[in-house]
């Protein structure tokens, strides 16, 4: 199967297709209105390429049923279901008009205005109220942060479900007239369902909790009150915290000593030392709020709202061996004197048959095949061993500013006549990037020839390549990387350096 483009998508279901309103790695989402309601709505559908995955098709399907089984009005709803022509399920949700938390920040940053803390505070405790409901049908969600905070307008609102008034001159960040609502549940984990292995990690760098990067940990809602922690200390201090390090004189200023101890317990690395729900969380941050405002004057220094984006991933997988610093109110900034030298380790795909040496930043990694997500591997599976490693290992294809690497090795591809150098020679690379030269490629340490090349894309980001054939041609190892600064060379040379064939793969 192939997607098809935007263009030629005019309706799925009943429903009139207006334009795509964004990809993730697994599932498209466009923007659609209902014709006989005449009404928007929001319509996630699972990626043509992932039809045929019944694990990944599952995975889809279990987030409607646990949004429709858990329900609410500070949860997105699933209004209909159903199944494209091609087989590839879909569900309907409405349409969020108002953008996302994250549009909210960016857009204050952009006109210099300040986050402040009754404003932070309110989008918390709404944040933590649609956790208590998911946490009290035993489900975690694990990826909590503002690009899935949905911003509706709401021009009769429910006061049983209004947020704490923001306090003084303070603007808020979600006005009276509109509602905010936790979404996207494509890696919420029913709690009630026992695992059969490891589970993989998943989850938002500077948002996830240690243990979610642990593919043998257990995880629970105390993932989630990680999560609330990080997204309000990204409100107060403007940024969440750096591989998960924020000390208490981060905060110093911004808010006063009882929020500072309650925003820190969030963020224990120890999950037993964290409050065991959000509800509990909440609980605590009120009574940390009631508390700084009875011993003494509202504090007076904020921090303006960056712009993230995009961005956000690339400071943090620079930056995960920092600790958030507190700003001198006159000083200029100080300017790092070089950079700090980039820590590598070691991955292995599940088989154990192919390993390279990545950035420890790129902690997350499948190794559960080929799925770099890309022609000619739609709707391909048991392609052979291989690998995906990242900071953010499900986006890492698909958002432009999320480095990573594929590493795989395959004889099903070159035995199907589909893997030769004359076709990766003339190989298309990723939508929106320019090729900049292709070479003839040797590695003798593991006696390959074949085809290596570079793409430039928008903002500075470049890909490199290299696929290697042995002298009798019954396999191909392959490697794709996407660097993006402050990465540079390096990281391919450590790539291409240390990738290792443990044994060769099978004849599919």
């Amino acid at each position: 199967m192939v997607d098809r483009p935007v263009a030629e998508i005019e309706f799925i279901g009943r429903y009139r297709i207006m334009r795509k309103l964004g990809s993730g790695a697994f599932a498209d989402v466009y923007l659609a209105v209902d014709e006989q309601l005449e009404s928007p709505v929001a319509i996630k559908v699972l990626a043509n390429r992932w039809a045929l995955d019944q694990d990944i098709r599952e995975r889809f399907l279990n987030e409607a049923r646990l949004l429709r089984r858990i329900g609410g009005p500070r949860l997105v709803n699933v209004h209909d279901i159903g199944e494209t022509p091609d087989r590839g399920p879909y569900f309907v949700m409405p349409y969020a008009d108002r953008g996302t938390l994250e549009d909210r920040l960016a857009d204050l940053a952009g006109a210099g205005r300040e986050v402040e803390p009754a404003a932070a505070f309110a989008v918390a405790r709404d944040v933590a109220l649609a956790l208590r409901r998911v946490h009290e049908a035993g489900v975690v969600h694990r990826d909590v942060k503002p690009g899935n905070l949905l911003i509706f307008s709401d021009p009769d609102p429910d006061p049983g479900h209004g947020r704490e008034a923001a306090h003084g001159d303070a603007a808020p960040l979600v006005e009276p007239d509109e509602r905010l609502v936790l979404g996207d549940f494509g890696l919420a984990k029913d709690l009630s369902i026992r695992a059969s292995g490891l589970s993989l990690p998943v989850g938002t760098p500077g948002y996830m909790a240690p243990e979610q990067s642990d593919a043998t940990a257990a995880v629970d809602q105390r993932a989630d009150v990680y999560a609330c922690s990080a997204l309000l200390a990204r409100m107060l201090v403007g940024r969440p915290p750096s591989a998960g390090v924020l000390d208490e004189q981060s905060l110093r200023g911004a808010v006063g000593p009882a929020v500072r101890r309650s925003i820190l317990s969030g963020l224990d690395p120890a999950p037993a030392a964290r409050p065991a729900s959000a509800a509990e969380w909440l609980t605590n941050l009120d009574s940390a709020v009631a508390a700084d405002r009875s011993s003494g004057p509202a504090r007076t220094r904020r921090f303006a709202a960056p712009v993230l984006g995009g961005v956000l991933i690339v400071a943090l997988t620079v930056g995960l061996l920092a600790v958030l610093r507190q700003d001198r109110p006159q000083a200029a900034p100080a300017v790092a004197a070089s950079a700090p030298p980039v820590p590598y380790e070691q991955v292995f795909d599940d088989t154990r048959t192919i390993s390279v040496s990545v950035p420890a930043a790129w902690s997350q990694h499948w190794g559960n095949g080929w799925h770099p997500g890309q022609s000619p591997f739609y709707g391909k599976i048991n392609v052979g061993p291989g690998m995906n490693a990242s900071p953010n290992v499900s986006d890492w294809f698909t958002d432009a500013a999320v480095p990573g690497i594929f590493v795989g090795a395959s004889a099903k591809v070159v035995k199907e006549g589909r893997f030769s150098p004359e076709y990766m020679r003339q190989y298309f690379g990723p939508t929106g990037c320019t090729a900049a030269g292709s070479e003839d490629f040797r590695l003798d340490r593991l006696g390959l020839t074949g085809v290596q090349g570079r793409w430039t894309c928008p903002g500075g980001v470049w890909w490199r390549y290299a696929y290697g054939w042995p002298a009798h041609h019954r396999y191909v190892v392959a490697l794709e990387i996407k660097v993006v600064a402050p990465y540079d060379g390096g990281t391919w040379d450590a790539a291409l350096n240390s990738v290792t064939l443990h044994a060769e793969p099978p004849n599919g």
